[in-house]
């Protein structure tokens, strides 16, 4: 994944072996944009016919001192599936990634806390859970 400034594609950050499956806002704390993410064993065939993995994780990206950043990750998702994709969507900020097109997730505050969650391949909702700080299953209120 290679991180550019829109305006002149300078490159701000690049996270090798790093796939970007989209981004949401209002998803854990902090209040951030939050970037949904799956690290990848080396490389991976287009098709995934050489991995079979489907480990996500959720990160920030943290500006350098030196105007690059950097990928903070915050932690794990609960269950090995990727999420159910709702459209895609053109890229509309300061700071690009590979592609120009991020996916939009299903998402839906199912529990009523104020918060996202993302619909899953199974049809199970994953969201942040106040209590132990962490990505949790969860089930509609």
């Amino acid at each position: 994944m290679h991180v550019r400034l829109e305006e002149d594609g300078r490159v701000l950050g690049s996270f090798n072996d790093t796939y970007l499956w989209g981004f949401l806002e209002n998803f854990t704390p902090p209040e951030e944009m939050v970037y949904i993410i799956e690290e990848l064993p080396g490389k991976v065939h287009f098709n995934r016919s050489n991995y079979k993995g489907k480990k996500l994780s959720y990160a920030l990206l943290k500006e350098n001192a030196d105007g690059t950043v950097k990928l903070e990750k915050l932690g794990a998702f609960p269950i090995d599936e990727f999420p159910k994709i709702n459209s895609v969507r053109s890229w509309d900020r300061k700071i690009s990634t590979t592609g120009q097109k991020l996916v939009e997730f299903e998402k839906a505050d199912i529990d009523k806390d104020g918060r996202y969650e993302i619909k899953m391949e199974s049809g199970e909702w994953v969201g942040f859970d106040r209590n132990s700080a962490k990505l949790v299953v969860k089930k509609a209120k």
